[in-house]
């Protein structure tokens, strides 16, 4: 898959006028953790990424001493059912993946969701302020409730500057879907409405990656 990114951005710079300094790779959920992939086999390709409901697998990154910093955002949910905020080995997962019985659907998928290997959010905010050199506490505000309806309130973290930022938004009681979205009638899977996670991602990466 790497190499397939690869091949079609070279293939983009010989059809088009590509600005090759602000390449961004933005995924949600599955995508979160290739996007986070990309920034790790081609961060001198990667300016920055934007993930939506993901977290990270451990074996699928550089180490963090020796890679380069690539600005990085994070839109999470505390009440996601697939990637718990605080469960790093991802038994939520797995726990889903029996219960629609995965295994009889997709046997190579049922495997990796019960592989384990995910970080927790935490963890993964840790390694990204420590490859992108913007430890510490982080900055951190509440911000408007636009949307009561919702039932969600979101935090914004703040790491670094321009260049090594890191920001993580935590949409307290978010679920696994796109902040901004519209949630389809009926469905049980509700998405923040308090913020846009697609004007919020070109505004960092315009911000800080830029």
């Amino acid at each position: 898959d790497v190499k397939y990114v690869e091949a079609v951005l070279k293939k983009l710079a010989q059809r088009v006028n590509m600005d090759n300094r602000h390449i961004f790779a933005v995924g949600l959920s599955n995508g979160g953790y290739f996007v986070q992939l990309l920034a790790s086999r081609l961060d001198n390709r990667i300016a920055g990424i934007a993930v939506v409901a993901s977290t990270a697998m451990s074996q699928a990154l550089s180490d963090p001493g020796s890679a380069r910093a690539v600005p990085a955002v994070f839109f999470l949910g505390t009440e996601d059912a697939l990637v718990n905020w605080s469960d790093g080995k991802n038994r939520s997962l797995g726990r889903y993946a029996d219960k629609v019985g995965l295994e009889g659907i997709d046997p190579n998928f049922y495997k990796l969701a019960r592989y384990g290997g995910w970080m927790s959010a935490d963890d993964m905010i840790a390694y990204w302020t420590k490859r992108n050199r913007s430890t510490g506490s982080g900055q951190e505000s509440l911000m408007p409730d636009t949307n009561r309806e919702d039932g969600m309130r979101v935090r914004r973290i703040e790491y670094g500057s321009r260049g090594n930022a890191v920001t993580v938004y935590k949409i307290e009681g978010g679920m696994h879907s796109w902040p901004g979205a519209l949630t389809l009638p009926g469905s049980k899977i509700k998405s923040c409405q308090d913020i846009n996670a697609g004007e919020l991602i070109w505004k960092f990466f315009r911000l800080y990656a830029w």
